[in-house]
């Protein structure tokens, strides 16, 4: 209450100051009403013509664009004919019939003609406009005319008129002003600071008619108001404290049976890895839900525990194929709506300084937000990459309905506000503003309604920490040795490593390992040894294996576990680097056979079941393959790809990138062996010289005379 007396006793006196002042000789009062009517009349009479002027404007448009719309097709005739008198006649017969000041043609071929008419009045409004001459796609150019609109001078018999009138009224205008003033100004004031003093802000107001006893009346009502938002903020305290207590009773309830299920965990080794991998991941989850429980619980309650505000080094690629695995299993129902990850090959190495929770979190908000606003049918993707030196961008992106302009400005304004979902509050965004805030990082948001949304947040790139591996050098390596027990790892890296010149052997134990070196002790001094780190039905791990054969040094561990501290904390304690299973694809290889590992075709199509179809026809017939799923991810190998390089293009790629456009950049880098894989007709797609054939999608290299 402090407050609103702070704001009501100078309110009071200032109100009393307002009376004494109206105590002046009525005559001077009615004398300044009577100037500011004559002013305000004649102000209403320029204001009347300048809206006749701007009405007569839009009508002689309207009246032009109808001709030239008439004539439009004998002037597209003329220029289809290359018919110039018909064309000159045509336009000096327009300056005629619409009275213009000058008319002009302008062509896409540079031409011009330029017809002039009348002279503009001195004193009126411009009419500039321009009208586009195309037909049936083609455009010729723009027809642009100029005319005046003249200002009619005032007429001077209503002026005259008006101001008798005026003269005969001003005697009974003193009479009801000077009968009046009194009851409508100076009482109401008696009575508004007298009511106020005698009874406070709950008595009635008066109201009148006069403007300064209204703006009076906003200023008590305002205080009013004040005193109910100041009274249910206390309610809101209160509701808080209890929604504080009630949090952290479901997070300690949640807690318990956590407890158990992080007991059982390390019991589930017989499970395949990625049973064990989604596992891990609904566990972690779940501990994150009940942390922020008791966090906000105790916020609410006013203890002041800061919700895991730390900041720490963390790898993107890992955290953004998390919450993509996540989302698929939760949204699996919703079989219409795709949710993709794609980690660019300038990203693999990418480490900011996060938050690694609230990361998550936010990325879980926002695609949360694009599923509850998709239609029916939809793509989510999920990408991270480094387009500028010491940034990297995280992009979610969907091809939903998009966001209006005026939703999107009050976004990009800060302004909470919900679109396209049925429960909304506005604030999912909010709080992704304000995690952004946190890292030091920068938002942007791009929509197209009818198209999708673009939401984009841009780290500062961090340096990577001591047990991180961005590049496997084979250069002096004879041999890799890979003990896993996931079948499909193996075939990861015949693929990864097929071109590097080395020796590969595959164990699925560490008994046959153990078996392999112990054959000839030799084999170790120049083998590379790639271990997952745990085995199905064994307790031993791949960092127990390397530190019992005495291999730490020569030894990279590959498993699905790298995010966990203990782990990292171990393998930088004996030496091992570390490589996330889930992303052996994207690592970098560098070996000495590089220059003989020229791929023999490049595919660029962002449809993954067309790259799986390639793959799999490549390694029944031997052929290297690159594919990439956009212009971008081509550019980032383009120096590991000769030139004349048969290179296949999908005409349709994401984001309404077209691959006419694609290749015709392509063309001018160098790349003259350039082909456009579509099932579209070769007619529709008009003329592509720098393309040297358009194909289907079958790959060509199940015709050895493709591609030449």
């Amino acid at each position: 209450m402090e407050k609103l007396k702070s704001f009501y006793v100078p309110l009071i006196s200032s109100i009393k100051g307002l009376w004494r002042r109206l105590d002046i000789r009525l005559s001077s009062i009615l004398f300044a009403i009577i100037f500011a009517w004559f002013g305000t009349f004649l102000l209403s009479l320029h204001w009347v013509q300048k809206e006749r002027l701007r009405r007569s404007v839009e009508i002689e448009r309207e009246r032009i664009q109808a001709k030239i719309e008439s004539e439009m097709r004998v002037i597209l005739g003329s220029l289809v004919l290359n018919h110039e008198e018909a064309l000159d006649l045509t336009l000096k017969g327009l300056v005629q019939d619409l009275g213009l000041h000058s008319i002009e043609l302008a062509l896409k071929t540079g031409r011009s003609l330029r017809f002039d008419g009348g002279p503009s009045p001195r004193d009126g409004e411009p009419l500039n406009a321009e009208f586009p001459v195309r037909e049936a796609g083609r455009d010729f150019g723009v027809l642009r005319v100029q005319k005046g609109i003249a200002l009619l001078p005032y007429a001077s018999g209503p002026i005259a008129y008006w101001i008798a009138a005026l003269i005969a009224i001003q005697g009974l205008l003193f009479w009801i002003i000077r009968r009046f003033l009194r009851s409508q100004v100076i009482d109401p004031i008696r009575q508004l600071v007298s009511s106020s003093v005698s009874h406070g802000l709950n008595d009635v107001i008066p109201t009148t008619r006069t403007e300064e006893i209204e703006e009076l009346n906003k200023l008590f009502l305002n205080l009013r108001q004040e005193n109910e938002t100041y009274h249910q903020q206390l309610i809101e305290t209160e509701k808080r404290a209890v929604l504080g207590k009630i949090a952290s009773q479901v997070s300690h309830d949640i807690r318990s049976p956590l407890a158990a299920l992080e007991v059982l965990l390390p019991s589930i080794t017989k499970l395949p890895e990625q049973e064990r991998v989604l596992a891990r991941l609904a566990i972690n989850r779940i501990r994150d839900i009940a942390y922020l429980l008791l966090a906000k619980g105790k916020e609410n309650e006013g203890t002041g525990l800061a919700p895991m505000s730390g900041l720490s080094v963390e790898w993107l690629p890992s955290l953004i194929e998390a919450i993509v695995t996540e989302k698929r299993v939760r949204y699996q129902a919703k079989v219409d709506i795709e949710i993709e990850s794609r980690i660019e090959s300038s990203a693999y190495g990418a480490f900011a300084r996060i938050n690694a929770k609230d990361f998550q979190r936010t990325l879980s908000n926002l695609v949360d937000n694009a599923v509850e606003a998709m239609p029916g049918k939809g793509r989510i993707e999920v990408s991270v990459a480094c387009r500028a030196p010491g940034q990297v961008e995280v992009i979610v992106t969907d091809n939903g309905n998009g966001i209006p302009a005026d939703v999107l400005e009050k976004l990009q304004t800060g302004i909470q506000v919900t679109h396209g979902k049925l429960d909304g509050h506005g604030l999912g965004f909010a709080v992704v503003r304000e995690k952004t805030r946190e890292w030091g990082a920068d938002l942007a948001v791009q929509s197209t309604v009818g198209a999708g949304t673009e939401i984009k947040i841009i780290l500062r790139l961090a340096e990577a920490p001591g047990w991180f591996l961005s590049t496997l050098d084979v250069t002096e390596i004879k041999r890799v040795a890979i003990l896993d027990d996931d079948p499909s790892i193996h075939q990861v890296w015949n693929k990864r490593l097929a071109d590097a010149g080395v020796e590969l052997h595959h164990f699925s134990d560490p008994d046959g390992l153990r078996a392999w070196c112990g054959a000839d002790g030799s084999l170790t001094a120049s083998t590379l040894f790639l271990l997952d780190y745990e085995f199905i039905g064994s307790k031993i791990t791949g960092i127990d294996v390397a530190m019992e054969m005495a291999i730490a040094n020569r030894a990279v561990l590959v498993t699905s576990r790298f995010d966990e501290s203990r782990i990292q904390e171990k393998c930088e304690s004996a030496g091992i680097k570390l490589v996330p299973k889930p992303l052996a694809a994207h690592l970098s290889i560098q070996s000495c056979k590089k220059a003989d590992s020229a791929v023999d075709f490049v595919l660029i199509d962002d449809d993954e079941l067309i790259h799986l179809s390639w793959d799999l026809t490549a390694q029944r017939t031997g052929t290297r393959l690159m594919c990439h799923p956009s212009e971008e991810s081509f550019q980032s190998a383009a120096s590991e790809i000769p030139k004349d390089t048969p290179i296949y293009i999908d005409v349709n790629l994401a984001e309404n990138v077209r691959g006419e456009t694609v290749a015709k950049s392509l063309f001018e880098q160098g790349y003259k062996n350039l082909y456009l894989a579509t099932g579209e007709m070769s007619e529709k797609l008009g003329d592509v010289p720098w393309v040297r054939a358009i194909v289907g999608k079958t790959p060509p290299f199940t015709d050895s005379s493709a591609g030449g």
